[in-house]
């Protein structure tokens, strides 16, 4: 069973929950702000933290995000595959002691190219990809890269694109678990303009399919075969 947070609802699995449910990996969503007792690590296989609209840095407005912190610590403590995307690899970098804050380069809201660094041809996942992608970014807020953590994705905006650590806990600031239809839930949620929209929309039918085999690999080798 792998335990999946949500911190707003109209973000979830998307291509990830598809994966699941043809390989027959069971899965329970939980939303942020009503985390219960009952969720210890030991009662999961693995962990994935998703993306919302909060900055982990305004701890006045988002205190429950402190809770959230307290699962994926348990989970790397015990070893368990942790993924976090977007928010989800913002709290990892946080609770490993690295500073999250606004980018200076501003929202990335579309398809921007990522390329792998060094470390990266030698990981168990990222391995496997191109050299540069392209990849689906909606974020304003960045984060220094923890200490011990491997950095194995990079960008011309941002330095720090993916990093893991040790080698069960992933960290994304993009996402490759969201497909074309996903994206018009967002559009319509978070109220972005019709130009802006219309052209995403055709990067999906562009780039999608090789994001979706990014998304495979990575959700196959760290939650179902356990190759990491």
């Amino acid at each position: 069973m792998i335990l999946v947070i949500k911190n707003i609802d109209v973000e979830g699995l998307g291509y990830i929950e598809e994966i699941f449910v043809r390989n027959v990996v069971p899965f329970r969503y939980q939303d942020s702000k009503e985390l219960s007792k009952d969720l210890g690590s030991d009662k999961f296989d693995g962990l994935i933290v998703l993306g919302g609209p909060q900055s982990v840095y305004e701890y006045d407005k988002y205190g429950y995000l402190d809770s959230v912190k307290g699962i994926i610590s348990k989970f790397i403590e015990n070893d368990k595959p942790v993924l976090g995307i977007c928010l989800g690899a913002q709290l990892i970098a946080d609770l490993l002691g690295a500073r999250v804050y606004k980018g200076a380069s501003g929202e990335e809201i579309g398809w921007y190219n990522v390329s792998l660094t060094r470390d990266a041809w030698r990981d168990g996942i990222f391995s496997k990809f191109a050299p540069t992608f392209k990849v689906f970014q909606w974020h304003g807020d960045t984060f220094d890269l923890p200490k011990d953590a491997i950095r194995i994705a990079t960008s011309d905006n941002y330095l720090n694109q993916a990093f893991r650590y040790k080698n069960n806990v992933y960290a994304l600031q993009f996402h490759v678990e969201v497909r074309e239809e996903d994206f018009v839930r967002w559009s319509r949620f978070y109220k972005l303009e019709d130009s802006k929209t219309n052209g995403i929309l055709e990067g999906f039918r562009e780039y999608g399919d090789e994001m979706r085999k990014m998304c495979n690999e990575l959700v196959w080798k760290l939650f179902i075969h356990h190759e990491v």
